[in-house]
């Protein structure tokens, strides 16, 4: 099963909201007829009974969006839940809005039918931070009282906060100046108010397979010191490229200068397909389009470093505890996003622009045209500061 489109009244009367405004400016009196009519509607549209649950649990329903780093960060935040709740009588169903990334990243089942939050004593969706959809408070304090405490917390954020809810993915700007403030890594944002004590760095079991070793072989890796690279974004993304992406001639002026000075290391480039992710000069194995999900992910386990711009390979090699990675930043900001164990690298000019504007994903916020934080970000520099990083690490 492919994607489904949950129902969100309440996202879907924010969108009608800004379009009936564009649409009637003052002229209100249309869009309070339109409204009311759709709200009518709305109101007789039938709710799935409840089906059939544990009487003698708390029964909890979690949804989860977005690309795979956000559902390796919710998968981190799910293991500390479980433990958070200890042995008191829970029972989950895990729901995505795409089923199979979010099997990449989850050893728990995923739940392929539709997410109806009515059918749980406790539903909760999460984008980026934990959004209570319905609560049984009693039967959430007769099994297990702890979590009463992070109801509270995450309705108190959503009263706080409402911005950041009222319209993703767009409120995610909100949400990311609101956790740098707090000095909080992407990572940690599911952790409201502590309670979970989610740190810096993933403590999560990725399903893998078992046998790392006969990956390596099936590319002639084994043995080597090899370091990967992607340029590249999320399979899912509308277009293949991004202001997220560095220069594709700069990659290949980075593996140039790293070459002369690294002879023994093996570059290898990974990448979804050809279209996507093209080649990259100079690499000594290209396995763009060559492998599966399972294959990267012991490829960036197993590598001695990992070359990237800020995306989900980068989150998916720290899930794994792989080594460090290389990471170019560009619109998306460091502070929220750079993993303390990595190099973490974007130049002096402008600040983060992610959803400061509509279109930051394909076009630069204040040129109109590619990232220009990107282009200042010179394969020079970029190579110097990785021949420093490589030369402490190996001595």
């Amino acid at each position: 099963m492919g994607k489904f489109k949950r129902f969100d009244y309440y996202y879907k009367l924010q969108r009608k909201i800004l379009k009936y405004r564009a649409l009637y400016g003052a002229d209100f009196r249309k869009t309070a007829l339109r409204l009311a009519f759709w709200t009518a509607a709305n109101a007789l549209r039938r709710v799935p009974s409840s089906v059939e649950r544990d009487e003698n649990a708390l029964n909890v329903g979690l949804f989860f969006t977005g690309g795979l780093g956000d559902y390796l960060i919710a998968a981190n935040y799910f293991g500390y839940l479980k433990r958070f709740i200890g042995d008191a009588p829970v029972k989950f169903s895990l729901f995505a809005a795409s089923p199979g990334a979010a099997r990449a990243a989850f050893v728990d089942p995923i739940d392929e039918r539709p997410f109806v939050p009515q059918r749980f004593d406790l539903a909760i969706s999460t984008a980026r931070f934990p959004l209570v959809e319905r609560v049984d408070r009693a039967r959430v304090e007769r099994f297990c009282p702890k979590l009463t405490a992070l109801v509270d917390a995450y309705r108190a954020l959503e009263s706080a906060q409402p911005l950041i809810f009222a319209l993703p993915p767009y409120g995610d700007g909100i949400a990311n100046a609101f956790s740098v403030v707090r000095g909080e890594l992407r990572l940690q944002q599911p952790d409201v108010g502590g309670f979970l004590g989610i740190g810096t760095d993933f403590d999560v079991e990725i399903p893998t397979p078992t046998d790392e070793d006969a990956v390596l072989r099936k590319f002639g890796l084994d043995g080597k010191t090899f370091v990967t690279l992607n340029r590249g974004i999320d399979a899912g993304a509308k277009s293949a490229e991004s202001t997220k992406m560095w220069p594709l001639d700069y990659y290949v002026r980075l593996v140039a200068d790293l070459k002369r000075a690294f002879p023994e290391r093996t570059f290898v480039q990974l990448g979804v397909s050809p279209e996507r992710s093209p080649r990259i000069a100079g690499v000594d194995v290209d396995l763009v389009g060559k492998t599966n999900l399972d294959d990267v992910k012991i490829l960036l386990k197993r590598a001695e470093s990992h070359i990237d711009g800020e995306g989900g390979m980068t989150h998916l090699r720290r899930a794994l505890k792989g080594g460090a990675s290389v990471v170019l930043f560009g619109p998306t900001e460091p502070a929220l996003y750079g993993y303390p164990q990595n190099l973490n690298l974007r130049a002096p000019y402008c600040r983060a622009c992610e959803w400061a504007d509509p279109n930051w994903s394909a076009v630069c916020a204040r040129t109109g045209g590619k990232a220009e934080c990107m282009a200042r970000l010179t394969p020079e520099f970029v190579a110097e500061k990785i021949a420093e990083f490589w030369r402490r690490s190996d001595g």
